[in-house]
């Protein structure tokens, strides 16, 4: 009889223990989530800091990564800055754009193509219009001129349909081969007349391919 007391005893006082660590254990996950601001990963880091946003650190930040040589620096730039780099981004890509940073100073065509790149990855509405208007500058090189094509592709915005269709007519090759491209993103079935006439008139021979089988992807996306 002495012994079951005993281990009722004990029993309880596991119990008691049990109970008062799980209790210690929660007040301080209360606490810890009280003070972490958790950002979904399906959405871009946006800074907080005042200074960082719009400020002479947060461009400085982006043209050194729009500087990197291994091509990842519009996905960098869109990553940690998100939306919050947007207006910042719409400076670089103009073309009277004076670079802060010696790296950019040299690399002038290279950051200007990166912040174009970068507005595609953010696919920010606010980008249309001047990536439509870089679009249209003829006097534009053309990998300026493409990035800007590609870049409205992946905003995907149905006000950059018309200007990309627009541009399957441009004299450079480069440019309608990009306005193909960036329509196969919209994957706007609008764009399949135009695909179609430039199909029948296309002289080379690797953009007729390319306008086929954007035709085909765009009519498997939409069926």
């Amino acid at each position: 009889m002495k012994i079951n007391t005993q281990k009722k005893f004990a029993l309880i006082l596991i119990i008691l223990i049990l109970a008062i660590v799980l209790t210690l254990f929660l007040e301080k996950k209360v606490l810890t989530e009280d003070k972490i601001k958790i950002i979904p990963k399906t959405q871009p880091i946006v800074s907080t800091n005042t200074e960082a946003n719009g400020g002479k650190d947060q461009r400085n930040k982006i043209e050194k990564l729009l500087t990197r040589e291994d091509g990842r620096g519009p996905i960098e730039v869109a990553n940690q800055f998100g939306t919050s780099a947007v207006p910042i981004l719409l400076e670089i890509i103009k073309p009277d754009y004076s670079p802060i940073i010696p790296q950019a100073k040299e690399a002038r065509r290279l950051v200007r193509v990166g912040a174009i790149d970068a507005l595609g990855f953010i696919g920010d509405k606010r980008a249309v219009n001047p990536l439509v208007s870089i679009l249209k500058t003829k006097s534009e090189e053309s990998i300026i001129r493409g990035s800007a094509a590609y870049a409205l592709g992946r905003i995907g915005d149905p006000e950059a349909l018309n200007p990309l269709i627009d541009a399957l007519s441009d004299e450079d090759f480069s440019i309608r081969e990009w306005a193909i491209k960036a329509l196969v993103k919209m994957k706007d079935k609008r764009a399949i007349p135009a695909l179609e006439e430039l199909y029948k008139r296309e002289t080379k021979e690797f953009i007729k391919k390319q306008a086929l089988k954007a035709i085909e992807q765009i009519r498997n996306a939409n069926r």
